[in-house]
């Protein structure tokens, strides 16, 4: 429980303030690093639901941060998309 508890906190501190993730830390949260966050949160559940567990509620609040993060960067790039044509 306690290593658990020490690598949810480790991911949470890795989380910008806006739900995205960097490559590295000092770096600028990135699409592709919290799409791939986000994946293996999804086949945690996943496993967690196969054994009758759910995520802990600090997963799940990272997730929900990381998915309003995505949304934004899908958003700014469908809207530059539409300035392109």
């Amino acid at each position: 429980a306690y290593e658990q508890t020490m690598t949810i906190e480790k991911l949470r501190q890795l989380q910008a303030a806006n739900g995205g993730f960097a490559w590295f830390s000092g770096m600028q949260p990135n699409l592709t690093m919290t799409l791939h966050v986000l994946t293996l949160l999804g086949r945690m559940e996943v496993m967690n639901t196969a054994t009758g567990a759910s995520l802990p509620p600090a997963l799940t609040e990272i997730r929900t941060k990381a998915i309003g993060f995505v949304d934004a960067e899908m958003k700014n790039w469908v809207a530059e998309q539409k300035k392109l044509k």
